[in-house]
């Protein structure tokens, strides 16, 4: 997961430090029922302004992820496209297969 998304989540921190803030990243993760794999949650803090975005990733137990909003939709399509990934969408979401 965050070798999907590590070059996007740098481009976030740079964004962040030019207008004056730091970004800090934590990550949470719960078990799906039957063992399909995990939620993953990577929350964003700005500060000292106390921005807080989250972004929700589904974690396949096959080693593919989803994408389940807009701002994990970025950082994926980002994350992908500096290390030469193809992203696929299946019924609308965006995905790396493993």
């Amino acid at each position: 997961m965050k070798d999907l998304t590590g070059p996007a989540f740098a481009r976030e921190v740079a964004r962040a430090e030019a207008l004056g803030e730091e970004l800090h990243v934590s990550w949470t993760s719960t078990p799906m029922p039957g063992d399909r794999g995990q939620t993953v949650v990577a929350r964003l803090e700005s500060r000292p302004s106390g921005a807080v975005r989250n972004a929700s990733f589904m974690v396949m137990a096959d080693g593919g992820v989803m994408a389940m909003d807009a701002t994990a939709q970025r950082l994926m399509a980002r994350g992908a496209a500096a290390q030469g990934r193809t992203m696929t969408t299946r019924d609308g979401a965006m995905m790396q297969t493993p």
